[in-house]
């Protein structure tokens, strides 16, 4: 699952043509974590979720209505 999470992070990231390094400065973390992140390596917890969501300007719940649509 976590996998799946990440992979559709990943992708959305790319859609919105940010680097993995813009994202971990934008939910403060550094590169190499954030790119364990979305190898799936790392879980992703509700604070940094949120995170990631505000960089794509979406609510929490919204984010996952997206990353279970690109199953």
């Amino acid at each position: 699952m976590n996998s799946e999470i990440a992979a559709a992070i990943k992708l959305l990231r790319k859609q919105r043509q940010l680097t993995q390094q813009e994202m971990a400065s934008q939910i403060n973390m550094s590169q190499n974590a954030y790119s364990q992140l979305e190898a799936g390596k790392t879980k992703i917890d509700l604070d940094r979720l949120n995170k990631i969501a505000t960089v794509f300007q979406l609510t929490p719940i919204e984010l996952l209505t997206v990353l279970s649509g690109n199953k």
